[in-house]
This record gives structure tokens, C-alpha cells and sequence, in this order.
């Protein structure tokens, strides 16, 4: 009869301890980026008032390439850090990835290249035909002289010539153009087909004597980062220095 009792008696002390575990969003900032070869560490910071007693402080919509073993947190308060956990959250998907972001914003900008040699080959045309339509230099009764003719078709000649090559030079900008928009829209198609990938969460348990406000800075690394160099090496003759960036 007195295990009862007793068990009851448990389950209310348990659940008095869990309404007593408030649980906060500590939202964070990226402050650095240290980008390696492969993968990245990724510097944070934020700010947020706790309460006293114990508590869970979760930051949200990071990175699920995130690696648990990584994290490393430093506060700064009149509180203690109990623990320090990671978990995937399949329930919260992540906002639309900066990548889908940057490749949008890269089409955009070849379309207006596009759009500015698509306007500038109007102007062309508009002055060739101009040109062609003042061909006839000589009045309905009489015709040009040598001189003045052999003047014209020099001019023609010098005209026509500069108007075509610039217009070579815009069709071979257009081509280019387009086949990096096609490569940017193939990339583009690729990540929105991609599924949607779950959002990576940090919980921070910690307990307080008083009510205060904490700062705290954590760092951690992903996986799905890189960088490769590249060099532009440019000389203009044998006896110049070389030029590297």
C-alpha cells in the first residue's frame, strides 16, 4: 500500500522539476567565418536575459553539416553551463539555401549583360542603316566627283568595317553569355530538386541563482564549405616583370 504513495509522490516532484526548466531561443549572430579547404568554423555570438533557476537556451537554423563534436561554447553571466547538446530537427525545414540565393541573383545579372549587348546591337543596326540610306551623295542631275566619291566609300568602308566588328565581338559577348546562363540555370534546377534538409539546433541547458542577462560566443565547424586558389598570371614581354594576383 505504500508504494503508492511513494510513486506518486515521485511523479509530482518530476513534473514540478520539469515545469520548473523554462526553455528560451538564444538567437545568434555570425560574427567570422574561417574557411578551410574543406569545411569551415564558423564563429557566433548572442545576447539573451535568463531566468532564474534551470533553463534551455536553443539556437535554431544552423547548418545540419554541423559536426556535434566541434561545438564549443564560452559564456559570459552569473549562471552555470550544465550541459551542451546537438540534435537535427526534422520538423523545421531551413529557410531557402543562400546558395539558391546567390545563383538567382548571378542569372539576373548575365540577363542584364544580355540585355545591354541586345541594345547596343540595335544601335548598330539603326546606324548602319542610317549610313545606307545616305548612299546617294549626288543631286537627281548630277553625280558625285572622283575625289568626293573615292572620299565617301572610304568613309563607308571605315564605318561599315568598325560597326561589324563591334557587332562580331557583341554576338561572340551574347553566345558566352548564354551558355553561363544555361550553366547557372542546370546548377540552379539541381538545388531546387534537392530535398529539403532538416534544421540543425544547439541546446544549451545552464542554471541561475538570479535573474540576469548572458552573452554567449560559440564556434563549430561544417562540412559542405571550401575554397581552391586561383591565380591570373599576366605578362607583357619576356623582360617585363610578371604580374601575379
Amino acid at each position: 500500500m505504500r508504494a503508492i504513495p511513494t510513486f506518486l509522490f515521485l511523479t509530482l516532484m518530476y513534473s514540478g522539476f520539469a515545469q520548473e526548466v523554462q526553455e528560451k531561443e538564444l538567437k545568434t549572430n555570425i560574427k567570422a567565418v574561417t574557411v578551410f579547404l574543406r569545411g569551415a568554423q564558423i564563429f557566433e555570438s548572442g545576447t539573451v536575459a535568463v531566468p532564474a533557476g534551470k533553463s534551455i537556451l536553443k539556437i535554431r537554423n544552423l547548418s545540419p553539416f554541423l559536426d556535434d563534436k566541434s561545438i564549443q561554447v564560452k559564456a559570459e553571466g552569473d549562471f552555470t553551463i550544465l550541459s551542451v547538446n546537438h540534435s537535427l530537427n526534422y520538423l523545421t525545414e531551413l529557410k531557402k539555401d543562400s546558395q539558391i540565393d546567390s545563383l538567382t541573383t548571378l542569372v539576373e545579372a548575365v540577363d542584364m549583360s544580355v540585355g545591354q549587348y541586345q541594345a547596343r546591337q540595335e544601335v548598330l543596326n539603326e546606324k548602319q542603316s542610317l549610313l545606307n540610306a545616305n548612299k546617294n551623295l549626288g543631286g537627281q542631275n548630277a553625280g558625285p566627283t572622283v575625289a568626293k566619291l573615292k572620299m565617301t566609300m572610304e568613309f563607308f568602308e571605315s564605318e561599315i568595317t568598325r560597326i561589324k566588328e563591334e557587332q562580331i565581338k557583341i554576338q561572340r559577348s551574347i553566345t558566352l553569355k548564354t551558355k553561363e546562363k544555361t550553366q547557372l540555370e542546370n546548377q540552379l534546377r539541381e538545388l531546387n530538386q534537392q530535398k529539403s534538409l532538416p534544421g540543425s539546433e544547439i541546446e544549451i541547458r545552464i542554471s541561475a541563482e538570479k535573474t540576469s542577462s548572458g552573452t554567449f560566443n560559440l564556434t563549430y565547424l561544417v562540412a559542405n564549405a571550401g575554397w581552391f586558389p586561383k591565380y591570373d598570371i599576366r605578362v607583357q614581354d619576356v623582360k617585363s616583370p610578371l604580374s601575379l594576383t
